[in-house]
């Protein structure tokens, strides 16, 4: 884009006044002679001079005041704002990647085949499958307690899909907890970002990020009593989360989750 000096570049003019000699019909010595040359070329010399002088260049608009102290000027268009970031579940997930979350989940509590509330969730991703009936999917050993079993999550839409028809409440828990953004996409981290809504009992509320401290985002609604979820830029899955019943009325509503990443 080509800027437009505000500002003209200054010349310095010089104007000598012209020497006369004596009055006519004056005697006119050798010594005021010699003195009017000696003036006059003393006027000539610094007029060469300042003829000589480079002439300050103007001050750019963009840069601020130019060199003799010219004043600074206002730039015609702002700065085109900076890309706000934004974070997706499974992110920058790569070959090897292994996070262990505890986890306490009250959702699946009551069947027979849960064997704990709370538990330790271990997830290693082997390999990535490109041709699936699913699509591309991680296929992920899953570890918690002293079993372990194959799980497949898919790469798109952040859905875990057992391989054992026994690991299927296994699978559900996952899904309520470490992966329950899958519905949202890709969003912003800025404070006030809108993520979606929540059934509440009554009305929806937002869900928005709440606050930032560092690198980490909260994320999180209101109802009777907030649940958050942190989230680190960069990082395939959250670091923390505590989710509310929100269509509790209760003032002390139920815990449907909770869980930290440990490794």
């Amino acid at each position: 884009m080509q800027t437009v000096s505000l500002h003209p570049a200054v010349t310095r003019t010089w104007k000598g006044a012209p020497v006369t000699p004596g009055a006519p019909g004056r005697r006119t010595t050798l010594f005021p002679l010699l003195f009017t040359c000696a003036a006059a070329a003393l006027l000539c010399l610094g007029a060469a001079g300042a003829a000589g002088e480079a002439v300050p260049p103007a001050a750019d608009p963009g840069t601020g005041p130019g060199p003799r102290g010219d004043g600074p000027s206002t730039s015609t268009s702002p700065p085109p704002p900076e890309p706000s970031p934004t974070w997706r579940l499974g992110d920058n997930l790569t070959e090897g990647d292994s996070y262990t979350y505890e986890i306490c989940n009250s959702v699946h509590a009551y069947e027979a085949t849960y064997p704990n509330s709370c538990y330790v969730l271990r997830m290693d991703f082997v390999y990535r499958m490109v041709h699936h009936a699913y699509g591309p999917v991680w296929v992920v050993d899953v570890g918690f307690g002293n079993r372990s079993t194959v799980m497949l999550l898919d790469y798109h839409t952040m859905t875990v899909h057992p391989t054992s028809a026994w690991d299927v409440w296994l699978a559900d828990s996952i899904q309520n907890t470490v992966l329950h953004l899958a519905p949202y996409g890709e969003q912003g981290l800025e404070v006030g970002a809108y993520w979606g809504e929540i059934d509440a009992y009554f009305y929806s509320v937002p869900l928005s990020i709440t606050s930032r401290a560092g690198d980490r985002s909260v994320l999180g609604y209101d109802t009777a009593a907030e649940s958050r979820t942190v989230i680190i830029p960069g990082m395939p899955f959250p670091e923390y989360s505590r989710w509310h019943d929100p269509r509790s009325i209760s003032e002390d509503p139920r815990i449907m989750h909770e869980y930290e990443l440990v490794r």
